[in-house]
């Protein structure tokens, strides 16, 4: 047996990096091995004519080293097979680890020894490896499908290939009759080669697919030597992008195709469709998310298939109608759709005749048509994703199986470690970035988390680290919530793992950005290595992995919005600088405007007259008023950010919401706003009448600052004797100065608003020593007594610091007699009204509030601590 301290199974780009990084970057003894002659991993199989990258070459590469980048060369815009393999064999001379490879060596089995900690792995040349740690760098579709789903096909006495496994000696279609089965990227690619030259193909099509122009080309000599000396700057635009690919800077963007007029969505389509498929799909952002959106571009490419294919029948066959634009792999094509206006190509659609099977001569339909050929070539794909990993004999703790342990779907922790089978790591493993996002730049991501992993393992002293069950449930949670609630469920794909017979249809992707995925990956490094155990010991999830799949979307949004950065404390930003980047995230929320009648008036307060703004729903009036405060932290935040909001909550309750503004802090500080709150209750009260409101069923909602204040306007209308309200609706609300709670230090860091930013806008608010903190204007939980204050809803959000301050409140609202209802929002975030339409679970704040105007008699108290 060789004991060494890691092996890496694979020497694609996974290998080659991973090797290079523990040997040389963290100093481990390692061995790869490699079933293939040399390194090239899935660029070594995948040898059929006309096989390509569908990245641009640029960005199809590694990053993070300059003499590799500036060493080399791209000569089509899309990469060719030969082409990628010599420059894997280049990076491995350049980084000479190639004489850590065992090659022409197949991994039998990989099993972890309890008694001795360490995994053994053995070969089918009878090597075995006794390491402490494994990297499986096999890449995600090196498994071809089963062949035995074909029936009949070792029958076939003619020429038989399968583009997984491409012999090396060239094949001569030359005048044959030669049949093409699968119509996917690799399907695409050697049909136009064959059509060439053949006699005549005949592509047998079960389910047509979308392609889109590749427009490959040669690059020039000036371009590459442009390309060499500008790759950093373009890597690091590759990075920030949603597909981890780098497209022009001159393509107009367009968030989103619906809702758009006809003849401006046509413009905006036919302006960016010659850059190339690939850019022109990912300009617009919520493609897959977004149904009727979808259906247009659907639509656009379908036309585009129409306006190539002459004969109208063979195009409408060619024509996807059975899932939406993206659900599936797309596909870049070179002139396919061309081929099909040649005398010597037909289309054959097995969709509904399907193949029944294979004969010596050929193959027979169901319907019992049969069709001879010389050669068949099979190009029907991968057990993808999970079928590499298990092909590995994978025997965890206890001797279990890993076909057992993901029974009902590959549970992974970030899509790099699986619970129950310690110091085993994936490079982009099931849940992990993986369809997407753009590989060699996942690859690298995931190498430089496991290196971080292992040696923060080893700077521990510890032996053994593992990811827990919790965590890796709470991440299959989030892809899961991704992938479901996207347009990828309606197509039959490897996504979903449909395409393999007998396959556990689960979630095998994460449908999120590697800027997402990085931020994950530095927060359990950050919580030094949180949701893993070492030595046992278990450290606890990041707080970032409580999120929801909703929250974690908007998470990445904002990621990609703020080019991967978060944003900069408060303290190091001037008020003007930090007002409008809250308004902007504020309006970034998406809402679209509702038609209502929307009124701006003033109210008068102890600053002068201030503006308000009324929106009044149609239909009968007098109908029930929310007078609602807007959120910033006391020192941002405006009417007009927030009015598609007020807006919407207007029409869907069929309320009359009043607005008003408020003074800000630090020019304003305390008492300034809730003086002006309490003005504005004053004036809707006595004035809310003449816009369809009643007086009489006014209910005072707010987020945040907002609800801080909305409490505090209860409190003063109690104890003033004014306005009569039905109702406080407090959504997140900051309800004392200077609470110590467990929830302000365990999200302390939350990028939406960390515990320094809340200490700043209190200090901004209160003066720099607090000195108002114990005024029950100030931290309403101060109040001697609540005794009398109208019904409650207090809305908190799981993943908040302001959460615990909240639930008290609500407790301390119940205990003084007070109707009072507490809904928790699981896996929320703070401040998340505005994007009520990103995230489902904040319509408890709607329901709140409807609950308030429609109360007629509640009892006492009434808790609800999930929304």
């Amino acid at each position: 047996m060789i004991r060494v301290d890691a092996v890496v199974i694979g020497a694609g780009f996974a290998g080659v990096y991973a090797v290079h990084k523990l040997r040389d970057e963290v100093g481990l003894q390692v061995r790869g091995i490699e079933a293939a002659e040399t390194v090239g991993g899935v660029w070594h199989w995948n040898r059929y004519p006309g096989a390509r990258c569908d990245v641009h070459s640029t960005s199809y590469s590694y990053s993070f080293s300059d003499e590799l980048t500036q060493s080399w060369e791209w000569t089509e815009a899309y990469a060719p097979q030969p082409e990628i393999k010599a420059y894997l064999n280049h990076a491995a001379d350049c980084l000479d680890v190639r004489k850590e490879f065992a090659f022409n060596t197949r991994v039998t089995s990989v099993v972890w020894e309890d008694d001795e900690q360490r995994w053994t792995v053995s070969t089918d040349r009878g090597d075995t490896y006794s390491a402490q740690f494994v990297v499986g760098a096999q890449g995600n579709l090196s498994v071809a499908k089963d062949p035995t789903e074909f029936v009949g096909l070792d029958n076939f006495q003619g020429e038989k290939y399968f583009t997984s496994s491409w012999p090396a000696e060239e094949v001569d279609f030359s005048g044959k009759r030669v049949c093409l089965v699968g119509t996917g990227s690799t399907g695409t690619q050697i049909a136009e080669v064959i059509a060439k030259t053949a006699g005549h193909l005949t592509i047998m099509q079960r389910t047509a697919n979308f392609a889109v122009p590749g427009l490959n080309h040669t690059v020039e000599p000036e371009q590459r030597t442009w390309n060499a000396q500008n790759a950093a700057a373009l890597r690091a635009r590759d990075r920030l992008n949603f597909y981890g690919v780098t497209i022009g800077e001159d393509l107009a963007p367009l968030p989103s195709a619906a809702g758009m007029p006809d003849d401006e969505r046509q413009a905006l389509f036919d302006t960016n469709w010659p850059a190339g498929g690939d850019a022109f799909l990912q300009i617009i952002a919520d493609l897959v998310v977004n149904e009727e959106s979808n259906k247009h571009v659907s639509d656009y490419v379908r036309d585009r298939i129409r306006d190539r294919v002459n004969d109208p029948e063979v195009a409408e066959l060619l024509c996807p109608t059975d899932h939406p634009i993206l659900s599936k792999r797309i596909v870049l094509e070179n002139g396919y759709y061309d081929i099909f206006n040649q005398d010597n190509v037909s289309l054959v659609s097995v969709k509904n005749n399907p193949i029944e099977r294979y004969t010596e001569r050929g193959l027979r339909l169901a319907d019992g048509t049969a069709h001879e050929f010389d050669m068949i070539v099979m190009a029907t794909g991968f057990d993808s994703i999970t079928g590499p990993v298990k092909a590995l004999g994978l025997r965890g703790r206890n001797g279990v199986a890993l076909d057992d342990v993901w029974a009902d779907g590959p549970v992974t922790y970030v899509g790099s470690a699986i619970p129950g089978f310690p110091n085993f790591f994936l490079i982009v493993g099931p849940t992990g970035p993986a369809a997407f996002y753009n590989n060699p730049v996942s690859i690298e991501d995931f190498v430089d988390h496991t290196a971080s992993a292992i040696k923060s393992t080893l700077d521990s002293g510890c032996g053994v680290i593992e990811a827990t069950e919790d965590a890796a449930r709470r991440w299959y949670a989030i892809a899961s919530g991704l992938f479901d609630n996207s347009l990828l469920p309606y197509a039959n794909s490897w996504y979903r793992g449909v395409n393999v017979p007998g396959k556990k249809p689960a979630t095998y992707i994460l449908l999120a950005s590697g800027v997402l995925w990085r931020a994950y990956a530095a927060a359990i490094k950050a919580s030094g290595m949180g949701g893993f155990a070492l030595d046992g010991v278990e450290r606890s999830v990041p707080p970032v992995l409580k999120l929801g799949w909703a929250a974690t979307r908007l998470f990445d949004e904002m990621l990609l919005q703020l080019a991967g950065e978060t944003p900069p404390p408060l303290r190091e930003l001037d008020i003007a600088t930090y007002r409008e980047m809250a308004d902007g995230f504020t309006a970034a929320g998406g809402i679209a405007p509702r038609d209502l009648a929307v009124a701006d008036t003033t109210y008068s307060g102890p600053g002068g007259d201030l503006p308000m703004r009324v929106f009044t729903p149609r239909g009968e009036a007098p109908k029930p008023v929310v007078m609602y405060l807007f959120g910033g932290g006391f020192v941002s935040g405006s009417v007009e950010a927030h009015d598609n909001l007020l807006r919407l909550m207007a029409d869907e309750l069929d309320v009359v919401v009043a607005a008003p503004q408020y003074r800000l802090a630090p020019e304003n500080p305390f008492p300034a706003a809730p003086d002006d709150a309490y003005a504005a209750l004053q004036w809707v009260a006595a004035n809310i009448d003449s816009y369809g409101g009643d007086p009489e069923r006014i209910v005072i909602a707010g987020e945040s600052s907002g609800g801080n204040l909305a409490a505090v306007t209860a409190l003063r209308a109690r104890d003033e004797h004014g306005p009569a309200l039905i109702g406080q609706a407090l959504f997140e609300p900051a309800i004392d100065a200077e609470a110590d709670t467990a929830s302000r230090r365990e999200y302390a860091e939350d990028w939406l608003m960390s515990a320094a930013d809340a200490a700043t806008c209190w200090s901004y608010y209160l003066g720099e020593d607090l000195k108002h903190a114990a005024s029950p204007l100030a931290s309403p939980l101060r109040a001697s007594s609540l005794v009398g204050l109208p019904p409650a809803a207090v809305v908190t959000a799981e993943c908040d610091i302001l959460r615990d301050e909240g639930e008290q409140y609500a407790a301390a609202l119940q205990q003084a007699g007070v109707p009072t209802t507490l809904v928790r929002m699981p896996g929320t975030v703070h401040g998340g009204l505005p994007f009520i339409e990103w995230l489902p679970e904040y319509r408890a704040a709607f329901t709140a509030i409807s609950d308030l105007v429609a109360r007629t008699g509640a009892p006492a108290t009434e808790v609800l601590t999930e929304a």
